[in-house]
């Protein structure tokens, strides 16, 4: 629905939690395509692996502070050989 006026800005919390595959997967082409179009899409999740997906830049936040900013590739390089979950919860404590 909050994608039917075509807006500039879009905030999401967790977008992607219970739905089926599918319909993730549709979920994640839409936002790619109001991205292209030149909207901003602001998600926040858990699920670092959606994160991967949707983001090209990071917020950290941990106890209502950022503790964290950069772009999901910064991210991915300082988890070397860690999962990003485990780089994400050091910077979170």
């Amino acid at each position: 629905m909050a994608t039917m006026h075509s807006p500039r800005v879009l905030l999401l919390d967790e977008p992607l939690n219970y739905l089926d595959i599918p319909t993730q997967e549709e979920v994640i082409r839409l936002f790619k395509g109001l991205n292209s179009s030149g909207a901003a899409i602001l998600v926040s999740t858990h699920i670092m692996s959606i994160a991967e997906r949707l983001a090209k830049d990071v917020l950290v936040i941990s106890r209502g502070r950022i503790v964290w900013r950069g772009a999901m590739d910064e991210l991915r390089a300082m988890a070397k050989d860690e999962r990003i979950e485990e780089v994400v919860a050091k910077l979170m404590k």
